[in-house]
């Protein structure tokens, strides 16, 4: 099941004291549920929690800024609506804790038709930093659902052992846009919970290929990773388009074998490998998933800020260099912002590459960041191409105009090869 995290984002120059805390912050919680009331199912939701829903009051006992995330149409066809908790971290160190988040949504012309959510993390017993005090940052907290159109009213809450609450509402409209493609499973002013993981149970497409068209061998490399890079957790509408992503590459009728490569700049872990094969094993990429360890970060990534330039560098010259029987390299993920790109006479020392290069980069706010990642400055070394895919429907024209530059590159490189015979 798709796990929720806390994820502490460290202010300017207290990173490093901060290295026992992430050390400590397996802050594992378990998937967000929806729930039923008592009168459908015996679950019982306190009265407390409902006295402070039909109240309508913002409550701040407990410090935190919450507010509505963004609604998108993701990549698995649905619109993804939900919320972004930030708190003070001097909040959590009162010993062991537990934060519990509540909040229900329901249609503004439909107020009977609520659907409950709960959410569960965990905050072991934190130690103060050798001046006695908290160190400085903020936790972020989030929290989606899946909606159909129309217009929704969202009710939320998060409460700790000591029974202080912070609570706020808001409404917010799922409207399709004018053209684009439209949800193929939730009606208007339905809710539901988002899937936990789109790699474990993906969906079965028989893709018919002729062998005289499928002749290309892809390499992929995907980076998993959350979009927002405040966050340590990767949300389902993260996994939904990554998998999305990999999939329209590897079911294209051109495609005869892919080769794919799982990472994770964060942790510096190369978390899954498979070679040169026809059918993606998408249930090993969910089990490699499931073993990134967020939410927490080994000290000696902290002590050393370019170690994962250096992750990034060394991953991408290898991995370029290493075959030479791929007709095209593509990387996806979101954007890697690094305090250093990978340096240009590392990158030089591969040579030069055989094969076209291309860099899919999932981005729903192309506007709030425009700059240019540290894979697309390594790819922009190679002369690759890069795509910005922010709907659905920016993916079939990526792909359909990798895939012609890869033919026509190999069909080139094949004439040469002939003629110098």
């Amino acid at each position: 099941m798709y796990r929720d995290w806390l994820d502490c984002r460290c202010q300017f120059g207290s990173c490093l004291s901060l290295a026992a805390l992430f050390l400590g912050l397996a802050l594992l919680a378990p998937g967000q549920d929806m729930l039923t009331p008592a009168e459908y199912t015996g679950v019982n939701i306190p009265l407390s929690d409902l006295a402070i829903f039909e109240a309508d009051i913002p409550r701040d006992d407990l410090r935190c800024k919450v507010e509505s995330t963004a609604t998108v149409l993701g990549f698995d066809m649905n619109y993804h609506a939900g919320y972004q908790a930030e708190l003070p971290l001097a909040e959590l160190f009162d010993g062991e804790n537990m934060l519990s988040v509540l909040f229900r949504v329901y249609p503004v012309d439909q107020p009977k038709q609520k659907r409950y959510f709960i959410q569960r993390f965990r905050v072991p017993d934190l130690q103060f930093g050798e001046d006695d005090e908290p160190p400085k940052g903020t936790v972020v907290l989030q929290g989606t659902v899946l909606a159909g159109t129309g217009k929704y009213k969202l009710e939320w809450l998060m409460r700790d052992r000591r029974e202080r609450v912070c609570a706020n509402s808001w409404t917010f409209d799922v409207a399709a846009e004018a053209g684009a493609l439209s949800p193929v499973t939730l009606a208007a002013g339905a809710v539901r919970q988002a899937p936990s993981h789109p790699f474990k149970n993906p969906p079965q497409l028989d893709v018919p290929k002729a062998e005289s068209s499928a002749s290309l061998h892809v390499k992929v490399l995907v980076h998993f990773a959350p979009l927002n890079i405040r966050s340590a957790a990767l949300q389902p509408v993260d996994l939904a388009a990554l998998a999305s992503i990999l999939q329209s590459i590897s079911r294209d009728e051109r495609v005869d074998k892919v080769s794919v490569v799982v990472f994770n700049v964060r942790e510096q872990r190369l978390l899954y490998r498979q070679d040169a094969t026809s059918e993606v094993d998408y249930p090993a990429i969910g089990d490699a998933i499931d073993t990134l360890n967020q939410g927490t970060i080994r000290y000696s990534l902290l002590a050393d800020k370019n170690s994962d330039t250096r992750f990034l560098t060394q991953l991408i010259t290898s991995e370029v260099s290493m075959d030479s029987d791929v007709d095209g390299v593509i990387f996806v993920g979101p954007k890697v912002m690094l305090e250093a790109n990978p340096p240009k006479d590392l990158l030089g020392e591969v040579g030069s590459v055989q094969f076209p290069l291309f860099y899919v980069n999932y981005n729903l706010n192309p506007k709030e960041n425009p700059f240019r990642d540290a894979i697309g400055h390594a790819v922009r070394f190679f002369r690759g191409q890069e795509f910005t895919v922010y709907r659905p429907q920016d993916l079939f024209p990526a792909v359909r105009k990798m895939f012609t530059q890869i033919e026509d590159y190999k069909s080139k490189k094949l004439s040469a090869n002939m003629g110098a015979q």
